[in-house]
């Protein structure tokens, strides 16, 4: 999933815009429809910025159903984008975290949300089960937060993924790449200079070669030996 320029962003509106903050937000849609009026915005950071200051304003029954709309840990359907994040399955541990995820949404009456931040769903269990813990006030704001540490998450993800593209089309790199892949050629032969192996190992050495060359070798710091007169 991508995002549009912010620019296209702020032109949309009514259920473009909303789709548009899909790979951010999950149907949000009491936030995003406070995002909409507030437009324009200057970037997705400060988009992101001002739906944290906006979402803690909300009244507690739109608050609960910006909640509610993120999957839930250990939902048999989820987005890519939540599957990705979230792992594989294991039964096991599935019906720990459904017997968890009703226990918190009986508590609270909201749905439980973490960042989950690459780690395995095990390490979920103990940190729901402490949550539990807490008060209501407590877990809205800790809600709020981790649905923003989500969105700022993938916003970054998706920032770099477009930054790694932009720089393998670079004119220098792609140079170095034409370079090395004729220099191959001449070496190994076309039979070995098909190998995708080979083919990656060529892509990954003509960026490192450009990001080198690209870089200043002006020193960081002092000089390493002293100067005389």
């Amino acid at each position: 999933m991508s995002l549009p320029s912010i620019q296209a962003l702020n032109g949309l509106g009514g259920a473009e815009f909303r789709q548009a903050l899909g790979p951010l937000f999950e149907a949000a849609e009491p936030l995003a429809a406070a995002l909409e009026r507030d437009r324009p915005y200057t970037s997705y950071a400060a988009l992101l910025d001002h739906a944290e200051a906006l979402l803690a304003r909300l009244p507690e029954t739109e608050q609960t159903e910006v909640l509610n709309a993120h999957p839930r840990i250990g939902a048999r359907t989820l987005s890519t984008i939540s599957a990705r994040e979230q792992g594989a399955p294991e039964p096991r541990l599935e019906a720990r975290l459904a017997s968890l995820n009703a226990a918190y949404e009986q508590r609270f009456g909201f749905g439980f949300v973490v960042f989950v931040n690459g780690r395995p769903r095990s390490a979920i269990v103990p940190v729901l089960e402490q949550r539990l813990n807490g008060s209501r006030e407590d877990e809205l704001a800790n809600g709020r937060r981790e649905m923003l540490a989500i969105a700022r998450n993938r916003l970054s993800s998706m920032e770099a993924g477009v930054r790694m593209q932009n720089d393998a089309q670079d004119p220098a790199r792609l140079a170095a790449l034409e370079e090395l892949q004729r220099a191959a050629l001449d070496t190994y032969g076309e039979e070995r200079y098909a190998e995708a192996g080979l083919q990656q190992a060529l892509a990954l050495a003509a960026t490192a070669v450009w990001r080198v060359t690209s870089e200043s070798l002006e020193p960081l710091g002092p000089e390493p030996f002293p100067t005389h007169a």
